[in-house]
C-alpha cells in the first residue's frame, strides 16, 4: 500500500498571531502609570499622616523633611515611616506571589487553595 503524503504549507505551521489591542499607545500606557504612581505616593502621605495621635498635615509635612527631634519628629521616623514601608512591601510580596502562582500553574485564576496551601 502506498503512503499517500502531502505538502504542508507555512501558514498551517506558523503560529498563530495575536492581534494589536486598538487605541493602546505607549503614551497612554505612560500616564497610567505615572497616575497609580501619584496614587501611590498619595497614598503612601496619608499613610503618615494618619494614627492614633492626631498630628495636623502642616507639623507631620516639616516633620518629615526636617527632623529635629521633636515628639512629633520622633513619631513620624520611628513608628509611620516603617508602618508605611512595611506595607508597601507586604503588599508587593502579596502581588509577587500571587503572580507566580499564576504563571507557574498557567492559570491566570490561581489561588492559594488549587496548590492546598
Amino acid at each position: 500500500m502506498p503512503v499517500e503524503t502531502r505538502a504542508v504549507s507555512d501558514a498551517e505551521t506558523a503560529p498563530l498571531a495575536l492581534p494589536k489591542p486598538r487605541g493602546t499607545s505607549t503614551a497612554l500606557r505612560g500616564a497610567g502609570l505615572l497616575a497609580v504612581l501619584a496614587a501611590l505616593v498619595l497614598v503612601g502621605l496619608l499613610s503618615v499622616w494618619t494614627g492614633t495621635r492626631g498630628i495636623p498635615f502642616s507639623a507631620t509635612w516639616s516633620a518629615l523633611w526636617n527632623p529635629d527631634g521633636s515628639e512629633t519628629s520622633v513619631i513620624i521616623h520611628d513608628y509611620r515611616i516603617p508602618r508605611t514601608l512595611l506595607g508597601l512591601l507586604v503588599g508587593v510580596a502579596l502581588g509577587l506571589s500571587g503572580a507566580l502562582m499564576q504563571a507557574l500553574t498557567r492559570n491566570p485564576l490561581a489561588e492559594p487553595g488549587l496548590l492546598g496551601i
